[in-house]
């Protein structure tokens, strides 16, 4: 007992000491320095990130919006700023990772921060030439942002240039008949079919019979075997350079849902997974059917005019 008073004792001794030389060492009139200005918080750095990242100096952008991080993990404007930050720097690979933890962490009051991530995710898979994946991203920034919208902190991120992201990313790989709905559901809505009707190497809607081609599982486990459609398949014959289907019924009123079919090519595909009963279907598919389709006489010609197009939009 006797040793622990004395070890507080000495304690107290030491702070009175350093009290006293602090005392001493200020002169009447000297006035203690307190810092001054806006304390940093989460929200400050936040708004200091965007000064930055406005202003091009996304070296410092950088470092605010990553000491709000280190501040509170679960801010997620940070995670927008740093995601945006990033993609400025070319930091792709670092982007995408903060858009998607902003993701994760937002709710449904949310909605313009998730907008402004997967816009942010499709400049950084436009930017690494992952144009499937970025067309993926603008999709689903399209489908809910306003046709006039501008980021606030960005103006050159608009629901435009978006649109033209998406449009340039179905080019790059090849996705044609996206290419084409792109152009209709985005720009022009009667393109195509004022197309059709001007340009001579395009046919009306046409219509012609033919059969269906049916591939099945059987289940011989059971009784009476269980026959399963695994696919079901049109080959119009050869020469016909389909650009969209518009139809496919048959001589039993039965209509058919196309899945996807060959763009410039000749082959179509139904949805066998929109039929509920499997044997009618079978037994329906020995019918002929009719399919309403428009075609190109050329499609090189039709890619060019297709091209000309995206040229003009982008």
């Amino acid at each position: 007992m006797k040793t622990k008073n004395k070890f507080q004792l000495c304690w107290r001794c030491i702070l009175a000491i350093s009290l006293l030389l602090v005392a001493a060492c200020e002169r009447p009139g000297d006035e203690i320095d307190i810092p001054t200005g806006p304390v940093s918080t989460v929200e400050y750095l936040v708004e200091q990130g965007w000064v930055s990242y406005e202003d091009g100096d996304y070296s410092d952008s950088k470092s605010q919006f990553t000491s709000a991080i280190n501040r509170d993990v679960f801010y997620k404007e940070a995670y927008l700023g740093l995601g945006w930050t990033l993609n400025r720097l070319s930091d792709f690979n670092g982007a995408i990772p903060r858009f998607d933890l902003l993701l994760t962490l937002a709710t449904e009051s949310d909605s313009a921060l998730e907008l402004l991530s997967y816009a942010g995710k499709t400049l950084s898979y436009a930017g690494m030439s992952s144009d499937s994946l970025s067309c993926l991203e603008a999709e689903n920034f399209l489908e809910g942002a306003e046709v006039d919208y501008v980021f606030e902190h960005d103006d050159r991120i608009t629901t435009t240039n978006l649109k033209k992201l998406l449009l340039n990313g179905y080019w790059n790989y090849q996705d044609f008949y996206s290419v084409q709905n792109t152009i209709i559901n985005h720009f022009e809505a009667d393109w195509f079919d004022n197309l059709v009707i001007t340009d001579e190497n395009l046919s009306d809607v046409e219509d012609i019979s033919a059969s269906i081609s049916v591939e099945t599982e059987v289940d011989t486990s059971v009784s009476p075997y269980d026959t399963t459609i695994i696919s079901a398949s049109i080959e119009l014959p050869a020469g016909y350079n389909l650009l969209e289907v518009t139809g496919i019924s048959d001589t039993l009123s039965v209509t058919y849902i196309v899945e996807k079919f060959v763009h410039g090519g000749s082959t179509i595909f139904i949805d066998v997974d929109a039929v509920t009963n499997t044997a009618p279907l079978l037994d329906d598919l020995a019918q002929p059917v009719e399919v309403d389709f428009i075609h190109a006489a050329d499609y090189g010609e039709y890619l060019n005019t297709l091209m000309e197009k995206v040229q003009e939009l982008y």
